[in-house]
């Protein structure tokens, strides 16, 4: 009978741990606090998460909601100019290296309200790194991976949210 009691007592405590890690993936990474865009003085798209941000980041700045287009993560065919609205190319090796660039120019271009736009998985670890970088306005937008692109991000989605809120907690 004991035996019993300690067998349950662990499968509570695995049903508990697993719901809580399915609970905070889909919390932080499969159903992100997403913001709905509003005018902005740049919309600026984060490295990573494939076509799906840059497509969204274009979209926005077609409609409007601010005129300049800031690309990281190397993507040379929008970073010519363009007779609509101004596109800046900065390079940085991490997010760390983006959100501190992206103070910088925000800082130098008097610029006191952002639109960024990452992928989903990408929303609460980039709202974490930026909002230490940059203090003004700043909306968050997700743009969904494609299906497939979902169980490869979650795992590297994780590591890099605790790398942030744990290790690296500065600007």
């Amino acid at each position: 009978m004991f035996l019993f009691f300690k067998l349950l007592k662990w499968l509570v405590i695995t049903f508990a741990v697993l719901a809580a890690a399915i609970g905070l993936t889909l919390w932080l990474f499969v159903f992100p606090s997403s913001d709905r865009p509003a005018a902005a003085q740049a919309v600026v798209v984060l490295s990573g998460g494939g076509q799906a941000p840059v497509d969204r980041g274009l979209r926005l700045v077609q409609d409007g909601v601010a005129p300049v287009l800031v690309v990281y993560g190397g993507h040379t065919a929008l970073c010519r100019a363009s007779d609509s609205f101004e596109v800046v190319c900065p390079r940085a090796r991490d997010d760390r290296a983006e959100a501190r660039a992206l103070a910088g120019l925000a800082r130098k271009r008097g610029w006191r309200s952002l639109v960024v736009v990452t992928s989903t998985p990408d929303v609460s670890r980039a709202r974490l790194v930026i909002e230490r970088c940059f203090h003004a306005p700043t909306a968050f937008v997700a743009a969904r991976p494609s299906a497939g692109a979902w169980a490869q991000a979650i795992p590297g989605a994780w590591r890099a949210y605790l790398d942030a809120l744990l290790v690296v907690r500065k600007c």
